[in-house]
């Protein structure tokens, strides 16, 4: 059973990504955090690193990749699932001087 519902739940996360592109991170940049959520979301991150290119960073511990946002002023942190690899959410933050 438990194999079944997590089949389902991939199922799912990845039928929520048919249709979409993942927006480049000039476009998350320009937008809300919120906006990125929405935008992301069931994209695995094999996918985002295809758009984006390999993340300057990863989080350790976790199950996040860092990539800097081309203005220079902030970083995305995206994490994602331990299990499927689909994206959870994502958190823009100013860099750190």
């Amino acid at each position: 059973m438990k194999k079944f519902v997590f089949l389902l739940l991939i199922l799912m996360l990845t039928l929520t990504a048919c249709g979409k592109s993942i927006p480049s991170l000039s476009q998350v940049e320009a937008h809300s955090e919120s906006w990125a959520n929405k935008q992301l979301a069931g994209f695995a991150y094999e996918d985002i690193c295809n758009a984006w290119g390999e993340p300057s960073g990863s989080l350790f511990g976790l199950w996040g990749s860092i990539w800097e946002l081309p203005g220079g002023e902030d970083y995305l942190t995206a994490y994602f699932h331990r299990d499927t690899g689909i994206l959870d959410h994502v958190r823009i933050q100013p860099m750190e001087n």
